[in-house]
């Protein structure tokens, strides 16, 4: 495959911070943060509703994922399973990220399938590519920046078994589904994703 040909390219926390500023003031910020500082999938992120997310508890839920099903088009697809929903923590950069992006959409039509984010998955990685290329950054891939927050979380230190919870592996150990509850260990391993990639000046 084409990715595989070319690699992952190296992706860590001054790779994401330069992201962040390529996208800043733009609709595709808030994205590109949720996949870099909370490690969120492409359709985790296109897949959430205003119902998920709590920013007064720096906390989202996963509850499915938008992406194309066959012969239905593109469509939220829900969790299979309770134990399949899991909470996550978000750091301060992201909540910030999330609650200026919710204002602005305020005064914008709603979304027909009640979407945060209502871009379909295609139009947003074109859009993405186009804006890291005009930002001198190379061929990165919105994916790429959830392998720059596995990266993040090595980095700083937060134990293996919170990283793969945090990254939606084994999260049923991890958290009190469906209450918004999080496990002390990620709302720690989101505080210190937060002091990896705040920019200070």
């Amino acid at each position: 495959a084409e990715a595989e040909k070319r690699g992952s390219p190296t992706m860590g926390p001054d790779e994401l911070r330069a992201i962040f500023d390529a996208t800043a003031g733009n609709r595709l910020y808030p994205i590109v943060v949720l996949a870099g500082a909370c490690g969120l999938r492409r359709g985790e992120i296109l897949g959430l509703r205003a119902g998920d997310v709590d920013l007064d508890e720096a906390v989202l839920t996963v509850r499915g994922q938008y992406g194309r099903v066959p012969g239905q088009g593109a469509r939220i697809r829900e969790t299979k399973t309770a134990s399949s929903v899991r909470a996550v923590a978000m750091p301060a950069l992201a909540v910030e990220a999330v609650r200026e992006y919710l204002a602005w959409r305020e005064t914008q039509p709603a979304p027909i399938d009640g979407r945060i984010f209502a871009w379909h998955p295609n139009t947003l990685d074109r859009h993405f590519r186009d804006a890291m290329l005009a930002a001198g950054l190379g061929d990165i891939r919105l994916h790429d920046l959830r392998h720059g927050f596995a990266t993040v979380l090595v980095a700083q230190g937060v134990h293996q078994r919170v990283a793969m919870a945090a990254l939606g592996h084994a999260a049923e150990a991890m958290t009190h589904h469906y209450t918004g509850v999080l496990d002390a260990s990620l709302r720690d391993a989101a505080d210190r994703v937060e002091l990896a990639l705040r920019r200070t000046s």
